[in-house]
């Protein structure tokens, strides 16, 4: 049962399926490369709508999406991304169901490279949590840093706010708002996490 005495941070609002999702994933920290895979697939097809839309309809993408399977969706092909749009339900975007099949290309190849994903990203942070005290920002060093990297290995709908997204989304980035519990549990358990403190005029 959520509670709904606790303080959040204020996008969850009275939302129900906003609460579960800030409570039980956003920032968390990561290292799962599905977990990764999964959120950058939700990224890419949010461009343009709010993430409610995408949550909500988080069940039906991980169906068209081999259940969030890169190795199975490197394979898709025009039939799998004609299949996608007939699904009902479904988010009506030909460019990013196929931007998101070149992606997981590309997302492979950095498994190859890297040993992992979760290796690859957070060695943008040198394994470490960023907490900037702006907590208003969008984008940063870092998100436009990995953005350019993967657009220059062939990703699309990857720019600098949906990475620093990802980032908060992943626990690369400490984004809860300071009334939030989830903020408060982190700060009391940040001696256990590598942190880098970032202040606002960076």
């Amino acid at each position: 049962m959520i509670e709904n005495k606790k303080k959040r941070c204020s996008w969850c609002g009275n939302d129900p399926l906003l609460i579960k999702y800030h409570d039980e994933e956003w920032g968390n920290i990561n290292h799962d490369d599905k977990t990764h895979y999964a959120n950058l697939i939700m990224e890419a097809m949010q461009c343009g709508l709010s993430w409610r839309t995408v949550l909500t309809k988080r069940s039906i993408i991980r169906k068209c999406f081999a259940n969030f399977n890169y190795d199975e969706v490197a394979k898709f092909n025009e039939d799998n991304v004609n299949v996608i749009l007939e699904t009902e339900g479904m988010i009506k975007s030909k460019n990013k169901i196929k931007a998101i099949i070149d992606n997981t290309k590309v997302f492979n190849q950095i498994r190859k490279d890297f040993g992992s994903f979760d290796n690859y990203i957070w060695s943008f942070t040198k394994g470490k949590v960023l907490l900037f005290e702006d907590n208003t920002i969008t984008k940063c060093k870092t998100s436009e840093e990995i953005s350019k990297d993967l657009k220059k290995r062939g990703c699309k709908y990857i720019g600098p706010v949906v990475i620093f997204s990802h980032m908060q989304a992943m626990g690369l980035v400490q984004a809860h708002e300071h009334q939030c519990h989830k903020y408060k549990e982190f700060i009391q358990s940040s001696l256990k996490v590598n942190l880098t403190i970032i202040p606002k005029s960076s």
